[in-house]
């Protein structure tokens, strides 16, 4: 019997598939799947179809690990086989005083020290994130800062406000950064580009 996962790797939330093979086909398998701090469920428990497959999926919101058991019989002997997939953590940033959008840009008034928040899901209250930042340069972008560690409130959020030293026409954009540990997958949010106004 084999156990094989679809992926290595999920997103946050994503329906995640494992397929058994057992070498007898039209056999009843057991599959079940265990969360990271969780409670090991069955998820299905039927027979292979005729090439010996058993398909079945699952939503996942953290490293998760499926076993897939045969109880045997009077010719053979019980098998299990196990494999886990790691899930990346939802890591996500918005921003405050948003004045209205141009193209892909928030724009955002010179002055009004807006924040940008980054949120992890599932909640990983009190572990660090990072925000990370960068300026246009001549072929793209550049200049790269990190604010280093700022801890996740006890609602898994974090924020960084900006000063008053931007000028009208600035541009930047942000990510967050989220480093992973052993119940979620490292995870980083997508680029959010502001620019100043008047």
């Amino acid at each position: 019997m084999t156990l094989t996962r679809g992926a290595t790797t999920y997103a946050y939330g994503a329906t995640a598939k494992v397929t058994v093979h057992l070498s007898r086909p039209g056999t009843t398998v057991s599959v079940y799947a265990k969360p990271y701090g969780g409670t090991k469920t069955l998820l299905k428990r039927a027979a292979t179809d005729a090439e010996g497959n058993l398909v079945v999926t699952t939503p996942v919101k953290v490293r998760t690990t499926f076993t897939a058991t045969y109880a045997g019989d009077a010719d053979y002997d019980a098998v299990t086989r196990t494999a886990a997939v790691a899930v990346r953590a939802r890591v996500t940033a918005t921003v405050t005083r948003v004045v209205g959008t141009s193209g892909s840009y928030k724009l955002v008034r010179v002055g009004s020290s807006p924040r940008v928040y980054g949120t992890v899901r599932p909640y990983h209250t009190g572990q660090c994130v990072s925000f990370q930042g960068q300026e246009p340069t001549g072929s793209g972008w550049g200049y790269t800062q990190s604010s280093g560690c700022v801890k996740l409130s006890s609602s898994s959020n974090a924020s960084v406000y900006f000063g008053s030293s931007w000028t009208r026409g600035s541009r930047l954009r942000m990510r967050v950064i989220w480093g992973g540990d052993t119940r979620n997958a490292k995870a980083t949010s997508s680029w959010v580009y502001l620019k100043f106004v008047s």
